[in-house]
């Protein structure tokens, strides 16, 4: 009968070891026996892109639940008349800042919830640990978060300020839901070419930036200093953008009946002045 191909196969590679080990006598056969392979990590223990987006989405959808809250309690505060008696003791701007931090506060709260949930959903699936940068998505998406809602709460707010009835709320919010929801298509882009131009700039773009440079920052493609320009510019838009809104609010939230203009709060919030 033939011999098995592959027992004749391991024979002749013996063979050909042992010949090897001949020609290199014993201490040089020794040390190649020894020499250790050297491994290098395919992926970086940084945050993953891939969970980075995941972490993106879950934002995008608190922006507009915790910024609907915000406008939600604003139409509700304005249909009860109880902003009239909290801003006989506090001040428009005051009622404002206390609102948004604290949906704010629950926000972060939840949102570092629900992510530590999905991330033991993975674990006991995966049984063998937790994927590489899935913890270390988790802070850059709370701060974001942080930064974003601080963004984009002030205008929701405005939103619920400038209608008196939940059933108007939704056409003063739809521009606001929208801009966010466009936010993710570029993350989407970002996620394909973190290292394109028009992705550079849009993680430079404070309304983008939010959905965008979290994830140019877990594929490694954001440099330093591009990362403390992305978040500065964050601070000086939301120091701006809080100043203006507490005024459109605080000549807007009185008003009850039909839908206040912009021009009209503003020029309300200036004669209260």
């Amino acid at each position: 009968s033939q011999p098995d191909p592959a027992l004749v196969r391991l024979l002749e590679e013996s063979e050909r070891d042992l010949r090897l080990r001949a020609a290199l006598g014993p201490a040089a056969a020794s040390a190649l026996a020894r020499r250790e392979l050297r491994v290098e990590a395919l992926e970086s223990p940084g945050a993953s892109p891939a969970y980075a987006l995941f972490g993106v989405l879950m934002l995008q959808g608190a922006l507009i639940a915790y910024g609907g809250w915000v406008a939600a309690g604003v139409i509700e505060e304005k249909a009860t008349r109880m902003v009239e008696l909290l801003l006989a003791t506090i001040r428009p701007s005051q009622l404002l800042a206390g609102k948004l931090v604290g949906i704010g506060l629950l926000g972060l709260a939840q949102l570092a919830l629900l992510y530590s949930a999905g991330l033991g959903a993975a674990l006991l699936a995966g049984g063998s640990g937790l994927p590489p940068g899935a913890l270390a998505a988790l802070p850059l998406v709370l701060g974001w978060f942080a930064l974003g809602y601080a963004l984009y709460s002030s205008a929701f707010a405005v939103a619920g300020a400038l209608v008196s009835r939940p059933e108007q709320l939704q056409t003063t919010l739809t521009p606001i839901t929208v801009a966010v929801v466009a936010c993710s298509f570029v993350a989407l882009a970002a996620l394909e070419d973190p290292g394109a131009p028009l992705v550079r700039a849009a993680s430079l773009f404070p309304p983008l930036a939010p959905m965008v440079m979290p994830i140019r920052t877990a594929a490694g493609s954001a440099a330093g200093w591009e990362q403390a320009l992305a978040v500065t510019l964050m601070l000086a838009s939301t120091a701006a953008l809080v100043p203006l809104a507490a005024r459109i609010y605080a000549g807007a939230v009185l008003r009850t009946g039909r839908r206040v203009r912009l021009r009209e709060a503003w020029g309300a919030a200036r004669v209260k002045r």
